[in-house]
């Protein structure tokens, strides 16, 4: 045999031994994947037991908040607060209007009224101005409460004042 040729078969031995650890690579690699895929498989599986589990939970959740919104009605609440000046208008909050009815009276109106009668507290914001009395009542409609300022306890001088207020009841 002449070189030439030795060198060719050399050549195609040593091809067809990388062709041969390429493939006996590709087999491994297969073996691989087809464990990662198995593996994947059962994390999937726990995956969406999880989630199930989750929902399931959230559910049951739901259901028990519902239940005590339904049975206390502390969940249902509404709160509107703000602020009125001394001539009626607004200084801050939302959800309602104001207005001055006269001395030492004001109104304010729920854009949302309340499901029934709500709890009302008035208090005045300067303390250099002094407010002997001040009374805050809410309508049985839920819609508004009217607020009188008196300067006197007996409730005999109407005196102007800026107030700052929070009404809280249930929903409508």
């Amino acid at each position: 045999m002449d070189k030439k040729k030795v060198n060719e078969l050399i050549v195609v031995f040593g091809v067809l031994l990388i062709l041969g650890i390429l493939l006996h690579i590709l087999f491994m690699l297969n073996a691989k994947l087809q464990l990662v895929n198995r593996k994947m498989s059962s994390v999937d599986s726990r995956v969406n037991q999880l989630l199930s589990d989750i929902s399931d939970k959230s559910i049951s959740l739901d259901k028990k908040f519902s239940q005590i919104e339904r049975e206390l009605g502390f969940l249902n609440l509404q709160v509107i607060y703000g602020k009125i000046r001394k001539d009626g208008t607004i200084a801050y909050g939302t959800n309602f209007s104001a207005f001055k009815g006269g001395v030492g009276s004001y109104g304010v109106i729920f854009s949302a009224p309340f499901a029934e009668k709500p709890t009302a507290l008035v208090s005045i914001e300067d303390p250099r101005e002094l407010a002997g009395l001040i009374r805050a009542v809410p309508s049985e409609a839920g819609d508004r409460i009217d607020i009188s300022i008196f300067s006197d306890f007996n409730a005999t001088v109407p005196a102007d004042r800026e107030f700052s207020f929070v009404v809280i009841g249930k929903k409508k």
